[in-house]
């Protein structure tokens, strides 16, 4: 099974994320690794649209995994994917009782700060008119 999620992976087909994704929550660990890491290459550069959105629900689900390996492959493809959906769940592994999971979603969540735009909805604050300015023009 692992060959078949690689080979996938390498096809970076959209198309294939639904049969990629009913494997989130296999038994076998080197399964749920192989999720993870195909749907981080798949997603990479891609624009949201409702087959990335379903493998970044996937990757939210992978990131609180049992297995400590299989939640940074899912934060590590998260990052791969430019969307301010993945905030929360970044902003949700800076809790994680693994260190090096707390240093990838720490870095990302930085890169997203620095590229990110700010909206005014998002806290965007305009300078007060210069009143001085507009008497003088008057």
């Amino acid at each position: 099974m692992v060959k078949r999620l690689v080979t996938w992976g390498k096809r970076q087909n959209l198309a294939q994320i639904p049969q990629i994704t009913s494997y989130v929550l296999d038994p076998d660990e080197r399964i749920r690794a192989s999720v993870a890491l195909v749907l981080g290459k798949i997603i990479t550069g891609q624009r949201l649209n409702l087959e990335v959105e379903e493998a970044i629900k996937a990757l939210e689900t992978l990131s609180q995994d049992s297995s400590s390996e299989v939640r940074k492959l899912a934060i590590k493809s998260l990052g791969r994917v430019f969307s301010p959906k993945i905030v929360p769940t970044l902003e949700l592994a800076l809790k994680d009782v693994d260190l090096e999971i707390i240093e990838i979603a720490s870095e990302i969540l930085q890169n997203y700060k620095r590229t990110l735009p700010i909206t005014r909805e998002e806290g965007e604050k305009t300078l007060p008119e210069n009143i001085a300015i507009k008497e003088a023009a008057q």
